[in-house]
């Protein structure tokens, strides 16, 4: 069966939404925040997903057409000045600028400095799949095509060592939150 890595686009957002419900249905870390994705997609995550699919930079794994997994992610200045909704949706900030959220603020000082920076929002594999490699592939696509500079925040525990293989440092920013 052909595989192929490649920039997703509007095309794509259908089967993202359908890897996401199907890969983070049990995720604790939805559960814990009070998401309820059996019903769908929250309509900030559409947004979310939506923007990060057409930007061009979020990247998707295919099997016969089929998409198997996805790196979800976008350029992180050009989102925060060109779509302060995006980036109040990905952050959960307020219209206000408050946020549940005491992490962000050295979160967003640590994206300040650094000049070109690719935000990482979510990286999935469907579950019949994962411990393959896949989502290691798609790690490696972005930072050989994209940007090599990445940032984003880690649910799981277990894709640690993927990280710290390619040099990531892994700094907690509260307790608790990677």
């Amino acid at each position: 069966m052909e595989t192929e890595i490649r920039l997703m686009n509007s095309d794509d957002i259908e089967q993202v939404e359908t890897v996401f419900l199907s890969a983070f249905k049990d995720d604790h870390i939805y559960n814990e925040c009070g998401f309820e994705l059996s019903g769908g997609l929250p309509d900030n995550f559409r947004l979310s997903i939506g923007y990060s699919v057409c930007s061009g930079s979020s990247v998707g794994y295919f099997e016969g057409g089929r998409m198997i997994a996805f790196a979800l992610g976008f350029d992180f200045h050009k989102c925060e000045c060109s779509r302060p909704d995006v980036m109040r949706a990905v952050f959960e900030i307020g219209e206000d600028g408050s946020s549940a959220y005491e992490e962000l603020g050295p979160f967003f000082d640590k994206c300040a400095g650094i000049e070109e920076l690719y935000y990482l929002m979510s990286i999935a594999v469907i579950e019949s799949r994962r411990r393959e490699g896949i989502a290691s592939k798609m790690l490696d696509f972005i930072l050989n095509r994209v940007c090599k500079s990445i940032i984003g925040d880690v649910s799981s525990m277990i894709s640690i060592p993927m990280y710290t293989k390619r040099g990531f440092s892994v700094q907690p920013l509260a307790d608790g939150y990677k």
